[in-house]
């Protein structure tokens, strides 16, 4: 039996500051609701904002997919109306449990059929309570533990009437919920600085590869030339009868990868496969150093992706939906420029193209199609120089996105701790 520490409580939300309460969220709000269905035939160019799912996540809302309606008339429109302070939770579909507060005003909006609407008594509450019940904070386990229903899970209005909520006096509330506001804005500058460099990045693509603009040094016509002008073959590797599990193992593990691995110009190799013992002999390619691997094989908006394998991996293998590049001993060609090159935008369309399949959920490129994509080269030296600027616009973007998932979880630590009591800071 576990012994409480003095000046802690046990409760059905697990151990808490004996001052603080333990109520329900329908003791707390003054209204609970859900949108009503039918309302896409509302939709509209502009007009009131509509809140739908996809737009409560990661605990904040997220308008990047925005929808408008025309107000029907009627008392639903004045009921699912939504109001600054208000809590809103997803309470249908496969994001069920997420959660976000209504900071600011939003002007006329209302929710979705798939939107729980919580209005409080006291709209100072909101702040703590939207944190409290957020993913990853220690009442979000409710949400999760009362869904119903097998292939479309979802929450009910009296679910959210139920859920309990941990109350600090009004004081540590405000510090909890500043605190963890600090935190939120800062994982939001970081969103917003990474958005911002990768919108530069696919500008610097746009312009350097197709040599709009050029580097300072060089000039003259870049060559137009088919791919097999500098690649010798297109390897594919082996279908593996039997895994033995996947996700996160050591490199040194024989493992054969997933098409998920290749995207955008990256080869990403911490997900894999490992191989059952009695395959291993037949996965017979394993990476090379400087090579490209393309998904031959895929579904319409995967296949045809490439990345850029920077090492050798000689215990990760090759599928057989993939093809690695072996490359002309005397093509002088710089394969991260390449990579580069046939993963933007312009040239991803042309290998597209080539893709055929009457499966609407998989398509195929031919060797001999993909080797006779015609592409315009620049010398070798200004390849290099390319790929360079990019590389170090990828190892800066890398840099930012480590530094914002270490954000995220020094959040989830201070959570963990703030919103149990285990820290204070009243």
């Amino acid at each position: 039996m576990s012994v409480v520490a003095a000046g802690y409580k046990l409760t059905e939300v697990g151990v808490i500051p004996e001052s603080w309460e333990v109520m329900r969220l329908g003791q707390l709000a003054d209204f609970v609701t859900s949108g009503s269905r039918g309302w896409a035939q509302f939709y509209s160019e502009g007009g009131a904002l509509f809140i739908r799912s996809q737009n409560v996540k990661a605990g904040r809302l997220d308008f990047s997919d925005r929808q408008h309606v025309v107000q029907p008339a009627g008392a639903e429109g004045n009921r699912t109306r939504v109001q600054q302070r208000d809590l809103l939770v997803t309470i249908t579909g496969n994001s069920v449990g997420n959660v976000a507060l209504v900071e600011h005003d939003l002007g006329e909006a209302y929710i979705s059929q798939h939107v729980g609407l919580i209005r409080f008594q006291e709209p100072a509450l909101a702040s703590f309570v939207a944190r409290y019940l957020a993913p990853g904070a220690p009442g979000n386990w409710q949400i999760a533990a009362s869904q119903s229903g097998q292939s479309k899970p979802g929450l009910t209005l009296k679910d959210l009437h139920e859920f309990a909520v941990v109350l600090p006096e009004a004081a540590e509330q405000r510090a909890i919920a500043e605190t963890l506001s600090d935190m939120d804005a800062l994982l939001a500058g970081l969103d917003r600085l990474i958005a911002k460099k990768r919108d530069l990045k696919q500008a610097a693509m746009q312009q350097l590869l197709t040599g709009q603009t050029r580097l300072p040094g060089f000039q003259g016509e870049w060559e137009s030339q088919p791919l097999t002008s500098v690649v010798a073959d297109l390897e594919a590797g082996v279908s593996v009868n039997s895994v033995a599990g996947g996700g996160h193992h050591s490199l040194g593990e024989p493992g054969i990868l997933k098409t998920s691995c290749v995207a955008n110009g990256v080869f990403d190799p911490e997900e894999f496969k490992l191989i059952d013992q009695r395959e291993v002999g037949r996965a017979r390619l394993s990476l090379r150093q400087n090579t490209l691997i393309i998904s031959r094989m895929n579904t319409p908006n995967l296949v045809g992706e490439v990345g850029f394998v920077e090492k050798n991996y000689p215990y990760l293998f090759l599928p057989d939906r993939l093809w690695m590049t072996r490359f002309r001993s005397d093509s002088g060609i710089w394969p991260k420029w390449l990579a580069y090159q046939m993963s933007s935008p312009i040239t991803q369309v042309a290998i597209k193209d080539l893709a055929s399949g009457t499966s609407g959920s998989m398509k195929n490129i031919s060797k001999s199609k993909l080797l006779a994509l015609t592409l315009d080269f620049p010398p070798s030296d200004e390849q290099e120089a390319i790929a360079a600027v990019l590389s170090d616009m990828d190892a800066e973007l890398t840099a930012l996105e480590a530094r914002r998932n270490k954000t995220r979880a020094l959040k989830q630590a201070m959570m963990q701790e703030l919103l149990t009591g285990r820290t204070r800071l009243v």
